[in-house]
Parts: C-alpha cells; structure tokens; sequence
C-alpha cells in the first residue's frame, strides 16, 4: 500500500455479521465471549452510550467528543459476556494530524499515510480481565481491516495487550512516546496490510 489514496470505501461496505460464537448476549446463562461488530451507524443510540461509557470507566481516553469521535469509527466491536458489555474495540477513523503526532514521536520511519486506520479503544473492564478478551475483540475486527495496513498504540506496562496485538501480526515500531492524556508512555504497533492470499 503506497499512501492513502487507496478507496476506502471496503471498510463500510461489508454488512455487520456475528463474529466469533454464535449466542445470545441477553441470556444471563451465557458464560462464553458473544463478540458483535457494527457499523456506528448500525448501533442503537444505547449501545453507542454502552460503549462510551466503557471507554470512559476506563479513563483511557479523553472525553470531551467522544460520542462524535465513535460515530466517525469504521467498525465498533462490543464483546459480552451475558448481558454485560465486557469489552470493546474499534477500526477508528484517525485524524491525520494526531496520526501523524503519533509516529513522529515514536521515532520511527514508517510514513504514517500508509497507515490509514488505525485499531483502538480495545478496552476489557476490570471485572472481566484475565479472560483474554481482549484476543476476542482483536480477532473479530481483523476481517474487517481487508487490505489495509494499520496501527495501534497500548501502554508501556500493558504486557498483555502488547501479546494480543503480536499475535495478530502487529509489530513494534519506533520507541516508547508520551502520551497526550496521561504522564504514561505508549508503544507504536503497526501491521501491513495483506492481500487476499495472505488471510
């Protein structure tokens, strides 16, 4: 992939299918992740709210336009275990300049316009930690990435999370950065994108 001319539309197009086990999220009886990607548009305005809040229990995000910033997502990805919303994730839309910022600072020689999208907000509430659901909403937006590289960024100390994102093809780039929101350091992760071959 050479820049960001490249259409991208794909990310919109696919229709929003079940991915991973096949269950009912109201079945209070349901012990096993039930993960859902949805376009923004697709969700109710409640489970929009759901994920928002999310987002904000876990103070990792900064608050103020949120609710616009997920609206403006590719793909949302909502993991529940019974009624409860576990965990979430999105294919997000980034704004070029913060992008940009972002692999500046890293220090690394990738050229961030052949980044395009990037995978966020992949949150696991406390309550729900250590059941590896953060594979799970890594697993179900991938599909939805189709040819497009992508990037990520996640806390120095997240060990975890650093595992999941290797596991799905994502490779460290560049060193450890600020973070805008908190006096924490993050990592650069990017993935290239694949043709239909490599899936």
């Amino acid at each position: 992939m050479t820049g960001t001319r490249r259409d991208m539309s794909s990310l919109a197009q696919k229709e929003d299918p079940p991915i991973g086990p096949i269950g009912d999220p109201s079945a209070e009886s349901v012990l096993v992740p039930v993960s859902i990607v949805k376009t923004p548009g697709n969700c109710t305005p409640e489970e929009r709210e759901a994920f928002r809040r999310l987002l904000l229990k876990g103070g990792e995000v900064i608050p103020r336009g949120l609710a616009s910033r997920i609206e403006r997502a590719h793909q949302l990805s909502f993991v529940y275990m019974g009624t409860s919303l576990a965990a979430t994730g999105a294919v997000k839309a980034p704004d070029p300049d913060y992008r940009a910022d972002a692999f500046h600072d890293a220090a690394t020689k990738a050229d961030p316009k052949t980044y395009p999208v990037e995978l966020g907000w992949v949150y696991v509430d406390d309550a729900y930690r250590g059941r590896k659901l953060s594979r799970s909403v890594v697993n179900a937006l991938l599909p939805f990435f189709g040819t497009h590289s992508c990037y990520a960024t996640s806390k120095v100390p997240r060990i975890w999370m650093h595992s999941t994102l290797k596991r799905f093809g994502f490779a460290q780039s560049g060193k450890p950065f600020a973070s805008k929101l908190a006096n924490e350091n993050l990592l650069l992760f990017l993935r290239e994108g694949q043709t239909d071959g490599e899936k």
